[in-house]
Formats: structure tokens, sequence, C-alpha cells
């Protein structure tokens, strides 16, 4: 994870409850979304990529007792471009982070 940035954009949030926030380095970006005590469903547009790119997306969300590690965090990988919205079910205290790295 960097520690310096390029750019900064918060996508959503309501204050107490919710933010996601996207923070850019070089061509990749870094997401995350975290919740209060609620859980909640999260919808992330991805309007603010390079609309001519495609990206490779590293997710790790909640999972549950399903995924069979101590964190019973969700790893996964898709391809994703600016025109897709990702949703997400947050657990109560929980969130998601994703890598998007520019292809």
């Amino acid at each position: 994870m960097p520690t310096t940035w390029d750019d900064t954009k918060v996508l959503h949030g309501e204050i107490g409850k919710y933010i996601t926030v996207a923070r850019k380095k070089g061509g990749d970006w870094y997401v995350g979304s975290i919740t209060n005590a609620e859980s909640r469903t999260l919808r992330i547009p991805l309007s603010f990529l390079d609309s001519q790119a495609v990206y490779k997306a590293f997710i790790y969300s909640d999972g549950g007792p399903e995924i069979k590690t101590k964190t019973h965090v969700r790893a996964e990988e898709k391809d994703v471009t600016s025109n897709e919205i990702l949703s997400f079910e947050i657990k109560a205290g929980g969130g998601v982070a994703l890598r998007l790295e520019k292809k």
C-alpha cells in the first residue's frame, strides 16, 4: 500500500454510518469502504476510472463461516471497467477493500 497519493476521491458516505474512499497512485486505484454497527449493501461506482482502460480488481470483502481462513475475508479477482458498479453486502462493523490495477 502506498504512503503518498496522486488523487483522492470520497465516493459516498454518511457521517457516523459509512464511507467509501478511492485513492490513486500512478495508474492504480485503492478503494476502501467501512460501515458502522449496521450491515448494509454498498454499491461502488467505478466511474472515476480511466474510461479507456480495463483494470484487474483484487477484491477483499466480508466473508463468513464458509470462508475457511482465520479472518473469514473473501478474496477474488476480476476485470472491471469504468462503466461498472460493484455491489457488496457489508457486515456490521465490516468493510471491503479493492486494489484496481490498470492493465
